[in-house]
């Protein structure tokens, strides 16, 4: 920011912008600083500066990053915040809320929508199947760090808590009810397969679970697959998601939300963990490299009914081909 009414007036927009519609501005101040009106107008038209201990009351109310305000139309450096990282069951239950609450806000702006970059497949679809969000989370711990439970070489179902498949299945519906573009490749579905198929073959998950797991991304991507054919010609302005396929890899995942012309960018480091940035310029760019690989894919909810089956049947055959090697190898343990 060039001076400090910039940054005052930079820092009181993005507290207008969060607060409950219809909310004003000035009065929500006088009530939170306990200050009367006309001083209040006077910290917003810039008169008055806000103190040190009133900035940072209201940059903690409304989790306002100031490093990222100040730093706002500085091309070279860009200001990330992250959450705690995740090691152990308590912190997934925690990433799973904490994430659901970031989406409930998103929701209410009537003109949010999410860009999906997913080199692996969208963490919330796996929240709606049981054993494949267990599993997940199994490999999300699965680090010599990382708590007692999950330091034992064996996945057993009862790891995963039902408190947590129940947070994970809660976040996943708010992600759902927001509108959104994804772009997948082939190599998304893979990614899970070849973890499950690195486990199995390491001993750390028998059978069972295998298939299982198996048989819950079949399941997936059978529902992604009617989704898709149900929403075939209708208004794309209505369709809560977009999913593109692309031939190209992706080479992270990640995620910008766009609200009006404000934008955060998400970029995922470390398994499940994300850090993300309101800089204007990495936010852009990050968007322009998302409509670069847009603008060479092909849209899945209107392309032809061969194309899109072809993509999915293609999925499937992956899963179905480590199903086989599983089944083989079982019988000549």
């Amino acid at each position: 920011m060039n001076n400090s009414n910039e940054f005052q007036s930079a820092f009181l927009n993005e507290v207008k912008e969060k607060l409950p519609p219809g909310e004003s501005l000035a009065k929500y101040l006088s009530r939170a600083l306990n200050v009367n009106l006309p001083n209040t107008y006077r910290r917003i038209n810039g008169e008055t500066a806000l103190s040190l201990s009133e900035l940072l009351q209201l940059a903690k109310e409304f989790h306002i990053s100031i490093d990222s305000l100040l730093q706002a139309n500085t091309e070279d450096m860009a200001v990330f915040k992250r959450d705690p990282f995740i090691l152990s069951m308590e912190n997934v239950s925690e990433y799973f809320k904490s994430s659901r609450e970031t989406l409930i806000q998103l929701k209410k702006s009537k003109d949010v929508h999410l860009f999906y970059a997913a080199r692996d497949v969208p963490i919330f679809y796996f929240m709606t199947y049981p054993t494949l969000c267990r599993f997940k989370v199994f490999v999300w711990l699965k680090r010599p760090e990382h708590e007692d439970i999950l330091k034992e070489e064996k996945f057993e179902f009862n790891q995963v808590s039902q408190e947590v498949l129940d947070a994970g299945a809660k976040t996943a519906q708010e992600y759902y009810d927001i509108p959104k573009t994804e772009i997948w490749t082939e190599q998304t579905v893979q990614n899970v397969v070849e973890q499950v198929k690195y486990y199995y073959n390491g001993g750390s998950i028998n059978k069972e679970a295998a298939t299982q797991i198996c048989d819950e991304i079949m399941d997936l991507l059978d529902t992604l697959h009617r989704k898709l054919i149900n929403e075939a010609g209708k208004d794309m302005e209505t369709t809560k998601l977009k999913l593109y396929y692309s031939n190209f890899l992706l080479l992270e995942n990640g995620i910008v939300a766009q609200v009006k012309d404000r934008k955060r960018a998400y970029i995922s480091y470390s398994g499940i963990n994300f850090m993300y940035t309101d800089h204007k310029l990495f936010c852009q760019q990050i968007m322009d490299r998302f409509n670069d690989h847009k603008s060479r894919s092909v849209l899945l909810n209107s392309t032809s009914t061969n194309i899109r089956n072809r993509f999915f049947n293609k999925c499937k055959q992956r899963v179905e081909f480590i199903k086989e090697q599983i089944q083989r190898d079982s019988e000549l343990r």
